[in-house]
């Protein structure tokens, strides 16, 4: 029996337009976007997602690979919080689902866009958060996935993971957990309704 929902958050409870941000990096650098957004985790990027450097150093990093020009940080952090927007739908469900299920947050995220999600109404309906940056560490890894589950409470059968990157979900059943993969709100609702 289910009893809790362990979500990501960028990419599934708040939507996340990467493809806007490249855009907007690659106007700045002779890289086009898919090439920054092929090489954007790597660098010094695990280093800034797992709280090991700060935003400052981060943005160093960035500017060097992608060779950026004449763009101060100001404008990097304005793009770098404007490609998020409000999953409605989800948002809904999660709201009438606060009563029949633990809602907790499992995510790789840095300190900006975690300050950037705090501001989202629905960032209160969920219950306890585990964070890639205060935990100095990045999904798939084990350690994680452990964590989270104890915090809960609950066997790791009994917690539905949900995130939209497929590596992610591959860990995740590797340790036990039922996943699923999230490519749209329609399919997510169908796809939990087999775990009911």
């Amino acid at each position: 029996m289910i009893k809790g929902i362990l979500f990501d958050c960028g990419g599934v409870v708040i939507l996340a337009d990467e493809r806007k941000f490249f855009t907007a990096l690659a106007q700045h650098s002779p890289y086009g976007w898919r090439h920054i957004a092929g090489d954007w985790q790597m660098g010094k990027f695990r280093l800034w997602e797992t709280g090991k450097i700060s935003l400052t150093d981060f943005y160093h990093d960035v500017c060097k690979r992608f060779r950026l020009n004449k763009y101060p940080l100001t404008n990097f952090k304005k793009d770098y919080a404007g490609f998020f927007s409000r999953n409605r739908p989800l948002e809904r469900w999660i709201k009438k689902s606060v009563h029949d299920y633990k809602i907790w947050m499992l995510t790789d995220t840095n300190p900006f866009h975690y300050r950037y999600f705090q501001q989202y109404s629905i960032y209160r309906f969920i219950t306890h958060k585990v964070i890639s940056f205060q935990m100095g560490m990045l999904k798939p890894q084990r350690a994680l996935f452990t964590h989270a589950i104890k915090a809960m409470g609950m066997r790791p059968e009994e917690i539905v993971f949900v995130d939209n990157n497929k590596r992610n979900i591959a860990g995740a059943r590797q340790y036990g957990l039922p996943s699923i993969h999230y490519r749209s709100f329609q399919q997510f609702v169908m796809e939990f309704d087999t775990y009911r």
